[in-house]
């Protein structure tokens, strides 16, 4: 009998892994299928797209278009190409909100969204200030 629960823990582990994910995966695709970005706002596919839970209620996600940087600042030998670790058109569920990326200019290269996940209703969709 011992043998059983050894097996049957690990499994039961493994599909609320799958299951949180699959909410993840879910909640990101409901709003990017109804976001209405503001005026002045890249499509949405220029955009590495951030998100986390902001307590149990609510997503916080901020779409961030790609820095690039020209050759003579790129690290030596560095493939990576932009400031930013999430290329255009990608996607990341965060572990929290507070490490979602913030830049503090640069207008609608930067978009804050705040989702009520119960209600279904986006309480902010904000272009980034300018400097």
């Amino acid at each position: 009998m011992r043998g059983l629960y050894a097996l049957t823990i690990p499994a039961l582990l493994l599909v609320a892994n799958a299951s949180e994910g699959g909410r993840e995966r879910a909640l990101m695709d409901e709003i990017e299928s109804s976001v209405r970005l503001p005026t002045g706002a890249h499509p949405i596919a220029d955009y590495g797209r951030y998100y986390a839970f902001d307590g149990m209620d609510k997503v916080r996600a901020v779409y961030l278009v790609p820095l690039v940087l020209p050759r003579s600042l790129r690290a030596r030998g560095s493939r990576q190409d932009w400031v930013n670790d999430l290329p255009a058109d990608k996607r990341r569920w965060e572990g929290r909100a507070d490490r979602l990326p913030h830049v503090f200019d640069g207008g609608c290269m930067m978009v804050t969204i705040e989702y009520d996940i119960a209600t279904k209703r986006f309480l902010r969709v904000d272009c980034n200030g300018n400097a």
